[in-house]
């Protein structure tokens, strides 16, 4: 199974900031999230395979910046295009709606946020590559707290 990250550019949104913004989603092969763990170009995974993703600047260095990153939504569909027919979502409204789905960093408190995923594939389309995308909010580090989604407990079912 083929996941292609894609890379997009934004208009920038800070008022100082004339350069554009670029951000893109990068995937690792574990949750070291080390530049050594990048995957160069579309890899291979197998089904029930851990994906570790970081959604935030594209540019190298830029840990420094002002401003936060709040990933909103994400999704999977099979064709390149975000807004395709059959898309599944593992994240909406800032939390989790897949029950593999796993923080490794505070979504909206730094500039980049960490999260892993199980691998899947469609149904009736398993031999088609995933395209993954996603949504973020960016906020001016001094309004961190408008990156800042509270999603609600877990529902834990008795048995």
């Amino acid at each position: 199974m083929d996941v292609i990250p894609q890379i997009r550019m934004f208009e920038p949104i800070v008022g100082y900031n004339k350069d554009p913004l670029q951000l893109a989603i990068i995937l690792y092969k574990d949750d070291t999230f080390s530049p050594d763990a990048m995957y160069e170009k579309a890899p291979t995974i197998q089904l029930n395979d851990d994906l570790y993703l970081e959604v935030g600047p594209s540019v190298a260095g830029s840990a420094g910046t002002p401003f936060t990153t709040e990933v909103t939504s994400c999704w999977a569909t099979v064709l390149a295009h975000s807004l395709g027919r059959n898309a599944y979502y593992f994240l909406r409204d800032g939390c989790p709606v897949d029950e593999t789905f796993r923080w490794h960093s505070v979504n909206g408190m730094n500039n980049s946020t960490r999260f892993a995923i199980k691998m899947f594939h469609f149904t009736e389309m398993e031999k088609h590559p995933v395209y993954l995308h996603c949504q973020t909010k960016v906020c001016n580090v001094e309004a961190r707290a408008d990156c800042l989604t509270i999603c609600p407990s877990p529902q834990i079912l008795k048995k």
